[in-house]
């Protein structure tokens, strides 16, 4: 990265999540480097879970995200990607979300820019029909696509043909050893969302 770069990563919400949480372990360390311009684009206003450097700049829309009108709301973020892309001119933007990166892609087209997306979920998870059609379309005009493990890499490459896919697993921060009596103890964490299926879980074992 060189002097003056502006940096944009894009995500649907800040709210606590993996994805999140390592969109700002990169704004804290993209911060630290004098050099770069960083910049958070929340597709989704509200509430920002995770804290960021003074110098990170944060951009969201000033409109709320409605169920009854999905259609007016992609719409809208559409447009106020465009706008954000189109004004500010970024040097790189890393997307993260398989349900945004290809409006992220389509925001950013004839604009000349480097697009890379992100994305967190298994292989072959459904975003929705539209970005079940989308996705391995637009994917193939993104500058790179980083997948988390092999699996998923190997699931890309069969469904872009993208030759630039690198995999880059989440960051795992070094615990200190404590001593303690040890117990044989399942822990499970996770948002209480149909994916994570934590209630499967619950009955497995019961």
């Amino acid at each position: 990265m060189q002097h003056g770069q502006k940096i944009f990563l894009v995500i649907p919400s800040f709210t606590p999540g993996g994805a999140e949480r390592v969109i700002a372990q990169l704004c804290n360390n993209f911060a630290q480097r004098s050099q770069l311009e960083v910049t958070l684009v929340c597709l989704v206003k509200g509430e920002k879970f995770y804290k960021l450097p003074a110098n990170v700049m944060v951009k969201e829309p000033d409109f709320i995200h409605t169920e009854s009108s999905r259609v007016i709301f992609s719409y809208n973020i559409f447009r106020f990607l465009r706008k954000c892309l189109k004004g500010q001119q970024p040097d790189i933007v890393l997307s993260f979300g398989g349900r945004y990166n290809s409006f992220v892609l389509l925001a950013a087209l004839g604009l000349g820019l480097k697009v890379f997306v992100s994305d967190r979920s298994r292989p072959g998870a459904s975003y929705g029909k539209l970005q079940n059609i989308l996705n391995p379309v637009m994917y193939k005009k993104a500058a790179g696509i980083v997948a988390q493990t092999s699996k998923a890499k190997e699931f890309l490459i069969r469904q872009t043909g993208h030759n630039n896919i690198a995999v880059i697993g989440n960051p795992i921060r070094q615990i200190e050893p404590v001593k303690v009596e040890r117990e044989n103890i399942i822990l499970n964490i996770g948002r209480f969302i149909s994916s994570k299926n934590q209630s499967l879980l619950v009955e497995y074992f019961a």
